[in-house]
């Protein structure tokens, strides 16, 4: 007996749906660092898949800042991503999920 474990996602509301199935489907869930570093690839040199990103909330926050963050070296804009605005700029869809 085979499982269901997610439910399929709705077609994103600004594209229209993709019927080719000539190049693989990806599904970025989540912001972190190798998700960006795709986006950056996908920015310079797009990749022959379709892309889409998943993702709790619109920024992605850098660990490795945040402690600068707490202390007070750096504000909350200099330590985060929109994702949004990368997704636009890499041609791909976002997709606001939990």
């Amino acid at each position: 007996m085979s499982r269901r474990l997610c439910r399929p996602l709705p077609p994103h509301p600004n594209r229209a749906r993709r019927t080719d199935t000539s190049h693989p489907r990806v599904l970025l869930v989540g912001a972190g660092h190798v998700h960006l570093e795709v986006l950056r690839q996908q920015i310079l040199d797009p990749l022959s898949a379709r892309l889409e990103l998943i993702s709790a909330g619109p920024h992605h926050h850098y660990s490795g800042l945040v402690p600068g963050y707490l202390y007070g070296t750096y504000r909350e804009a200099q330590i985060a991503f929109d994702l949004v605005a990368i997704a636009e700029r890499a041609g791909i869809p976002f997709l606001q999920r939990r």
